[in-house]
């Protein structure tokens, strides 16, 4: 019988960290599997290594009965698997002291010649879940990639295991009920798109893509394209608010205004033509209009102010208040807001349109009321 190890590394059991450990588990039990989990937190493991430790650690005994149970876990399996959140862009400190305790010389790895060797050759794969706050291109493109530079290509590489892969759910505490349960699904059949393989084996095509692009020459003009093209490429469930809401955060403010909706909206009608709707059965498609209707390109700066809904308007009001650093006149922050949506001149239709937005705003207490001078 083929083992799997699962190390879990979160306090909290309402955490979707938990989520994605229980459905695992029971996809592997199901497949037949011996599955052995070893609950970091909940086993009330001490991420420290104590002196003694440290003075005996060439000679590779365990100090600890809870160490030494972790290390005969780790040495017997056929397969691991670690399921952690990702704090300041890397692992928790309690993972961290797991990889310091029971990495043990002469049961993991050893000194040759040339530098260390791992001796966990007979794992056949690793397989990271995490999840984040920031998007996964943020943890890739920002702020170094360590999880995969590190851990994947550092620590378990040089352990001897040679398939490697990282699973990283961005985005996690804004992410839709719809976005959770489809990468749940995503877990519970194996088809998450596995993208820290770093064998350079094939994986199987995920069946829930709701996303599928034929190659496309797209306008070199358009302002953050490329980064739009990637996030529909990465082949998870993706939502049109959700591509909002990322495309913000890496070329805006962070909120989702008119201006990033337009920007967005008109590069997917480009491409309208080239995506195919894979969505989950039962769910609402990922991309569609709330009318149902076909995606064309909204212009903020095109239409009449009257046509964008108060919510909408309200976002745009707030992104611009969060913004701007220093209390502006009504009047000029009026104007700030108009143009941020595309409109060269405040005329008398915008300017109550946006004031009428901005006094809700602020009797719902998203902007203070000292941001604006009367």
């Amino acid at each position: 019988m083929m083992s799997t190890l699962i190390v879990h590394c979160h306090p909290y059991e309402g955490s979707f960290c938990h989520a994605v450990l229980e459905t695992l588990a029971q996809r592997l039990e199901q497949e037949g599997q011996e599955v052995i989990i070893d609950d970091l937190y909940a086993d009330g493991l001490s991420p420290a290594m104590t002196p003694a430790e440290l003075a005996d650690y060439s000679s590779g005994s365990p100090h600890d009965p809870l160490v030494e149970r972790y290390l005969k876990d780790l040495t017997s399996c056929e397969h691991l698997a670690l399921v952690f959140p990702v704090w300041w862009n890397d692992a928790p400190a309690m993972l961290r002291g797991w990889l310091d305790r029971v990495l043990l010389v002469g049961s993991t790895w050893d000194i040759g010649p040339d530098g260390m060797v791992g001796l966990l050759g007979g794992i056949q794969d690793v397989t990271l879940y995490t999840t984040s706050d920031n998007p996964t291109e943020f943890l890739e493109n920002v702020t170094g990639n360590g999880i995969r530079r590190t851990l994947l290509d550092g620590t378990f590489m040089q352990l001897g295991i040679e398939r490697r892969i990282w699973h990283n759910f961005g985005c996690v505490s804004t992410a839709t009920d719809a976005e959770r349960a489809a990468w749940l699904h995503g877990v519970a059949t194996d088809t998450l798109p596995a993208s820290g393989d770093t064998s350079g084996s094939e994986s199987s095509a995920p069946d829930f893509v709701p996303w599928a692009l034929d190659e496309v020459e797209l306008d070199p003009s358009l302002f953050g394209k490329d980064y739009l093209y990637e996030l529909i490429h990465v082949g998870q469930p993706i939502a049109r608010d959700t591509l909002y809401r990322r495309y913000a955060q890496r070329f805006y403010t962070g909120r989702a205004t008119s201006t990033v909706r337009r920007d967005v909206d008109g590069i997917l009608g480009l491409i309208k033509s080239r995506i195919i709707d894979c969505s989950l059965p039962d769910e609402d498609p990922a991309y569609r209009t709330a009318d149902g209707g076909p995606i064309v390109p909204r212009l903020a700066g095109s239409r009449s102010i009257a046509e964008i809904p108060l919510a909408e308007l309200v976002e745009d009001v707030v992104a611009v208040a969060r913004s701007t650093q220093r209390a502006l006149p009504r009047a000029d922050f009026i104007r700030e807001v108009a143009g941020t949506l595309g409109y060269k001149q405040a005329g008398r239709q915008i300017r109550e349109c946006i004031g009428h937005a901005i006094d809700y705003a602020q009797k719902k207490g998203r902007v203070a009321k000292d941001k604006i001078i009367s």
